[in-house]
């Protein structure tokens, strides 16, 4: 079960009644509109995200479907779903990294210091080349992240993500590993 896909199934009132209504027994999808005064349609999409949430599963039962809830569905404890999400420890960068990257290509660069560091350390992790690169190689290379490299070059510097040495740049994530 994914934590964050239950707790946000389980975010909308709705949604809330529909689960409580499942707990005296299966239901059709037009029992749930009735009794929650919602139109089928309405009912159908909540009912979706609470079975995509693994929360709620549907049997045919001749030309209809009659929802239930899954087995073990509210057994789970919220320390559970908590830990659960304590233990992918990504969770913020990942939302980060999708919310300011599109195809690899950086298109929002991040006001906030813990996001800029997030993206920074993303561009940094790709500065692979052995040797590290010339000032006109890094110019080039983060241009393909950003079209305002030089304010991408100097953040990457300022991080302590990028270092400047003998006219050549190199990335330091190898050695900030608490990063």
């Amino acid at each position: 079960m994914q934590a964050e896909t239950v707790l946000k199934a389980l975010a909308d009132g709705s949604r809330l009644k529909i689960v409580s209504y499942l707990m005296s027994g299966p239901k059709f999808v037009e029992q749930i509109a009735r009794q929650l005064n919602i139109s089928v349609s309405t009912a159908s999409f909540h009912l979706e995200k609470l079975k995509a949430a693994g929360l709620v599963r549907d049997e045919k039962v001749q030309y209809y479907k009659s929802y239930s809830l899954s087995e073990n569905a509210l057994n789970v404890k919220l320390v559970e779903l908590v830990s659960e999400i304590e233990s992918d420890g990504h969770g913020f960068e990942n939302e980060v990294i999708l919310e300011c990257f599109e195809n690899g290509r950086l298109v929002k660069f991040p006001v906030q210091k813990m996001k800029r560091q997030v993206v920074l350390t993303e561009i940094a992790k790709k500065l692979t080349k052995k040797g590290g690169y010339t000032e006109r190689e890094i110019n080039v290379a983060l241009a393909d992240f950003y079209d305002d490299f030089i304010t991408l070059k100097r953040e990457l510097v300022s991080f302590g993500l990028v270092e400047s040495k003998d006219g050549r740049y190199r990335s330091t994530m190898k050695k900030n590993n608490n990063i």
